[in-house]
């Protein structure tokens, strides 16, 4: 979809680099370039602390988070400062923006920043990725996986937790 307007484009682009690393709309606006670290296999990571809960997150970048992170370097305009990676901005502003957007898309669900932690935490249940792995990677208590469950489908759950039984 093509957006008129930087702003719009730029809160497209951090909604999406929160779908991708699921990060919150605290954290997203907290993380600066000292939370990306490099492995030594020339993996990207991104590591900090949650906003909310000060619990540890750790979360390895996907090509698509990494090139979005390098099109906002150097770019500080309505950055809260030059070290901060995006231009988050307000929550308000990003909320407005993004209720533009998913109209826009003709989308059915309201798209929220918080819809994009959803988005990841689905999307890496699906994949397999075990829950404690994911609770590390949400940087959440061991009572998050319920907030999830009603986004699959009863199969998909009962397919997961067979696979698990299995193990």
């Amino acid at each position: 979809m093509e957006l008129k307007y930087k702003r719009q484009r730029a809160m497209r682009d951090m909604f999406l680099f929160m779908c991708f690393t699921g990060l919150a709309y605290a954290d997203l606006r907290a993380i600066t370039y000292d939370n990306i670290h490099t492995d030594s296999d020339g993996g990207t990571w991104l590591m900090g602390n949650r906003i909310k809960t000060g619990v540890a997150y750790v979360v390895k970048l996907l090509p698509i988070a990494i090139e979005l992170i390098e099109k906002y370097r150097g770019v500080d305009e309505k950055k809260d400062s030059p070290d901060c990676v995006f231009p988050v901005g307000e929550y308000n502003t990003m909320f407005l923006s993004l209720r533009i957007i998913g109209k826009k898309c003709d989308c059915h669900t309201e798209v929220t920043p918080h819809v994009a932690r959803h988005t990841f935490a689905v999307l890496a249940i699906l994949k397999g990725m075990p829950l404690e792995t994911l609770q590390k990677v949400l940087g959440t208590t061991p009572s998050f996986p319920h907030r999830y469950m009603p986004n699959l489908s009863i199969r998909k759950w009962a397919k997961i937790l067979t696979s698990f039984a299995r193990r």
